[in-house]
């Protein structure tokens, strides 16, 4: 025998809305029946437009309203638009970057997250805003819950621009590691591996380069440096690694430290970004030279200098002769070809923009060259 049943006091009548945890929304009561001393209810419920019989003991009163306060509807209209564009696909991190991205940065972020296993080549021309393309994926993963832990390795010259310009267009909060900080980070935070203490860490390129030599090490020792700078980041465990300026990591053989270098990066987080502005120069089995050495730690450096310097002593007499010869060469020849076209150019320009004060930018790839172009202009 069954009979309507319900109680006012505990909210499960007829009529009533309950809170149904099976479903996560709150259900209509359609009919109360109790057959002996089990309850079962009729409900509808919303979101699936259906009707069904729920155990009594399987809702639960539904909570009083809150008040409608404006920063409560604001969350609940940006809680919707995040849930709605998570359904459509579309990219949220340009909804709350502090910059407004240009249309290659979109086109960057979209085609990267078009892919499940995100690991890009992100060469744009210098200028055209590589990091903010590096930080609105990274964003991105971040909101949708991909990634947490991330590591961004760059030169030193430029990893207080990378923690600065996270803070300012994303609010992301960056850590600067640097090994010569190890024991003072060991003692603050009592870990041992310090890499692991912080989720979002930036580090100079030189700081983590593992160490083949050094004059007085036992290879004990050289194993425990590197240990500590190399190892112990990879043991860290990333979930995005961002390389800035990524050329210097290139090489074409394991006997490359740097491509070592770069090959452990790219196995150490699913996610991998690589960041460059230099093409590249056709030679794909260039070895390093005393130009490359910047990859390496100061007293490495300076050690590797010294060899070369040392065997460049024994054909002193040589290598002197040989310079003065191309020196007089070079002032025989005269005025360089391409710098008086472009002196040309330069006058060209401010005729045709009838300002004799037109200001130019010109870029050079090397630093002699640099000052050459500065001589010849200024005469």
């Amino acid at each position: 025998m069954t009979q309507p049943t319900g109680s006012r006091s505990t909210g499960i009548y007829v009529g009533s809305w309950v809170f149904s945890p099976n479903h996560g929304e709150c259900v209509r009561i359609l009919d109360v029946e109790t057959v002996w001393d089990h309850t079962v209810c009729q409900v509808w419920v919303p979101r699936k437009n259906t009707v069904e019989r729920l155990a009594a003991e399987a809702l639960a009163p539904q909570e009083q309203p809150r008040k409608a306060t404006l920063d409560r509807l604001l969350y609940a209209a940006a809680a919707a638009r995040i849930a709605d564009a998570l359904t459509q696909d579309l990219l949220l991190a340009p909804l709350e970057a502090g910059v407004i991205p240009l249309p290659h940065q979109l086109y960057a972020l979209s085609r990267a997250m078009s892919d499940d296993r995100i690991r890009y080549l992100l060469a744009d021309e210098v200028g055209l805003g590589k990091t903010i393309e590096a930080g609105l994926i990274f964003r991105e993963l971040k909101l949708r819950g991909l990634v947490k832990r991330v590591l961004v390795v760059a030169p030193k010259g430029i990893i207080t621009q990378w923690v600065q310009e996270m803070k300012t267009h994303f609010n992301e909060e960056f850590q600067i590691l640097t090994p010569g900080e190890f024991s003072l980070w060991r003692n603050l935070t009592g870990s041992e591996n310090v890499w692991r203490h912080f989720d979002q860490v930036v580090c100079p390129i030189d700081a983590i380069k593992p160490v083949e030599k050094r004059r007085g090490w036992s290879r004990e020792k050289l194993e425990a440096h590197n240990q500590e700078r190399l190892g112990d980041l990879i043991d860290a465990g990333w979930d995005l690694i961002i390389c800035d300026e990524a050329h210097r990591l290139g090489g074409s053989t394991e006997l490359v430290a740097r491509y070592r270098l770069g090959k452990v990066l790219a196995d150490a987080a699913p996610f991998l970004l690589l960041l460059t502005a230099t093409p590249h120069q056709g030679n794909i089995d260039e070895e390093p030279t005393e130009n490359d050495l910047g990859e390496e730690d100061a007293q490495q450096q300076w050690e590797n200098l010294l060899e070369i310097r040392l065997a460049g002593l024994k054909n002193e007499k040589e290598e002197v002769g040989l310079l003065l010869d191309l020196a007089r060469r070079c002032e025989a020849q005269g005025p360089d070809a391409r710098a008086e076209t472009l002196l040309d150019i330069l006058y060209d320009n401010q005729r045709v923009e009838n300002n004799p004060e037109l200001k130019f930018l010109i870029f050079t790839e090397f630093v002699p060259t640099q000052g050459m172009l500065r001589e010849f202009l200024e005469e």
